[in-house]
C-alpha cells in the first residue's frame, strides 16, 4: 500500500511537468513576467532593508 501512494505521487509529479512543458509560449512569457516582477519587488526589498546592497545581473 505505501509503495502504490509513493508510485502514485511519483507520476503526478511527473504529470504535472509534463503539463508544463507544453504550456504555449504566450503564458510561458507570462509566468515569466510575473515571476521577473516578483524578483525585482524582492530585490528592491533587500536593497531598502541592507544597507549598501546591490544586485547586479550577470552579463548575458
Amino acid at each position: 500500500m505505501i509503495e502504490f501512494r509513493s508510485t502514485q505521487l511519483e507520476s503526478e509529479v511527473s504529470v504535472s511537468a509534463i503539463d508544463n512543458m507544453h504550456q504555449p509560449k504566450d503564458e510561458q512569457q507570462q509566468i515569466i513576467d510575473e515571476q521577473h516582477k516578483k524578483f525585482e519587488a524582492l530585490l528592491q526589498q533587500l536593497e531598502q532593508a541592507i544597507p549598501g546592497f546591490s544586485f547586479h545581473a550577470p552579463p548575458t
